[in-house]
């Protein structure tokens, strides 16, 4: 039997290294991709400008993989931003451009917005973000946005906003206003001074019921080019009632003394009366009222089977009314089988 020598040992020991140093130098060559990324930041705040005036600015798209990739589509958060790209295949080491214009006078206020850039390459978008403050030619006051509340039908209320010009001779034309509600308001746009305007609103009662939602245009005519203000009033009609749940499951067989409770919430009166609730008249159930908090309460309800008279639908509707309010509407749903002590 031949026995290893001391230069058999090394020159295995010496094969080895070689092998391990070829897996080393000539790795497994990794598959071909294109890497969608951006050169510099992803986010570009532009400050305070104004609103009539829009901004332009540009992305630079690299291609940082080894392989080409095709820009595919381009996602923006608002119709406001125009895109626009020089090329739409990326070769390895590459750029592309990506042009946005933010239009004038189509936004206001602090914005951010996102533009996300999809490619052929990855099912998730590189996401570029805009953010900055358009200050309008008119400043609104106190917003342009408004919150009436509720307003019963025997009221009638009066809000205002405060229209401030940065310079003199400014002129507005008619308001226009349109939405639900608007044939239960009126409004009059009054100078208060070179500069200054009160856009006076009167809201009366309407139907019970009924949201208010309301938009409010006043034209710039001079200067000319000048985006026309922009109001949006919201409220509601009357009180709205609010069951908490709306939904509630009954055992199919109803025990003797079964009883549940469910809240009731009142919003648009301070100090609702319990007492003026009214509840349907249901053989073998019975409703109880108790204030629990400020406008909220706790109704109980009473089951006695024996001298319950229903119709067998799976669902039925209890409907809660209240003076000036939307009604409450609670669905009982029965579990299973309909008892044969409800028939």
């Amino acid at each position: 039997m031949r026995t290893l020598t001391v230069k058999h040992i090394f020159i295995g020991l010496f094969c080895v290294t070689i092998v391990i140093l070829l897996l080393f130098i000539h790795p497994s060559t990794p598959p071909a991709r294109g890497i969608l990324e951006v050169s510099g930041s992803s986010t570009v705040d532009l400050g305070e400008f104004p609103a009539d005036r829009g901004r332009k600015l540009a992305f630079k798209l690299m291609n940082t993989g080894n392989s080409d990739l095709t820009l595919r589509k381009i996602k923006k958060d608002c119709l406001c931003l125009i895109t626009t790209v020089n090329k739409r295949t990326i070769e390895p080491g590459s750029e592309a451009t990506l042009y946005v214009r933010l239009r004038a006078n189509s936004t206001s206020g602090d914005f951010r917005y996102n533009i996300r850039v999809y490619c052929d390459q990855s099912s998730s978008p590189l996401t570029l973000t805009l953010s900055g403050k358009a200050v309008p030619f008119i400043n609104v006051q106190p917003s342009a946005h408004m919150y009436i509340g509720h307003i019963l039908p025997q009221h009638i209320i009066r809000k205002e906003f405060i229209l401030k010009a940065p310079q003199n001779d400014v002129r507005f034309g008619a308001p226009v206003m349109y939405g639900a509600g608007k044939e239960h308001c009126s409004c009059e746009l009054i100078s208060d001074g070179e500069r200054q305007w009160r856009l006076a609103l009167v809201f009366s009662g309407g139907k019970t019921g009924r949201p208010i939602d309301l938009r409010e245009k006043v034209p710039v005519i001079d200067p000319p080019g000048q985006a026309a203000v922009r109001l949006n009033i919201k409220g509601w009609r009357g009180l709205q009632m609010r069951c908490s749940p709306s939904i509630i499951s009954i055992p199919a067989r109803i025990p003797d003394n079964y009883e549940l409770t469910f809240s009731l919430k009142i919003s648009g009166d301070k100090a609702p009366d319990p007492a003026k609730f009214s509840f349907p008249e249901i053989p073998g159930i019975s409703f109880s009222c108790r204030k629990q908090q400020n406008n909220v309460f706790t109704v109980s309800v009473g089951f006695t089977p024996g001298e319950m008279k229903l119709p067998p639908p799976r669902l039925f509707n209890i409907k809660i009314n209240y003076p000036d309010s939307t009604p409450g509407i609670v669905i009982f749903k029965i579990d299973d089988e309909i008892s044969p002590l409800i028939n």
